[in-house]
């Protein structure tokens, strides 16, 4: 059996005779309903080492080194500038990064570098922040790059706690005294020494304007 990701032998056979025929990987693609990367990965190979695949005595990866060094993102970035290159196909990049650079990425590779940098190209055309997933995976390859010092420009709104509301600059107006007209002044019972105390026994600031009532004529 093939290994894992491998395509059978007699297909590797098939792409071979085609490739060392001239045929380039977009017609290969097409004919055989094969990947494109996973042809332009064999032409690579071919050139490198004679096979379709890299020997195996080769192919020992200590980690995962990166695919693309951080000026060749950054070429990828301008690419996407473009407004029509943004929906073009993974294969798209697949080629691009070939054509520009003799490297041979996954579409899954292109897919996480695509949507790396147009969050980054959104953000900087909208003038907002990098959220922080994306904030992170750029200061790891391109620590130095203006969009990380972009800040928000929404300032934190300011809020009064419960208790502090603010007066109007009628609430210090005190009611006439009517005392002298005949009237009886009644006491708030719920005020203790002009403080309020609500539920959780905090006591409140507060005023309460006099009440009057006229006492029945005896």
């Amino acid at each position: 059996m093939p290994g894992a990701g491998k395509q059978p032998p007699e297909v590797q056979a098939r792409i071979r005779e085609l490739l060392e025929a001239g045929f380039d990987p977009t017609t290969i693609h097409r004919k055989l309903k094969v990947g494109r990367s996973s042809i332009y990965r064999m032409k690579q190979s071919l050139q490198q080492h004679g096979t379709t695949y890299m020997p195996a005595d080769l192919n020992k990866k200590n980690g995962r080194p990166k695919v693309l060094t951080a000026d060749q993102e950054l070429e990828v970035r301008d690419w996407l500038r473009d407004p029509k290159n943004r929906n073009r196909y993974l294969d798209d990049l697949v080629w691009l990064t070939h054509d520009r650079f003799g490297i041979v990425c996954s579409t899954t590779t292109m897919s996480k570098l695509k949507r790396k940098w147009l969050k980054v190209i959104e953000a900087e055309e909208a003038g907002q922040p990098l959220d922080d997933a994306t904030r992170a995976l750029v200061t790891e390859t391109h620590p130095t790059l203006p969009v990380l010092s972009q800040l928000a420009a929404l300032a934190p709104e300011a809020t009064l706690p419960p208790t502090q509301v603010p007066m109007s600059s009628h609430d210090n107006e005190r009611p006439p005294d009517l005392t002298h007209h005949g009237y009886v002044q009644v006491t708030d019972t719920n005020i203790d020494g002009g403080l309020l105390r609500d539920h959780s026994q905090n006591e409140i600031p507060y005023y309460s304007p006099p009440m009057y009532i006229m006492p029945p004529h005896l």
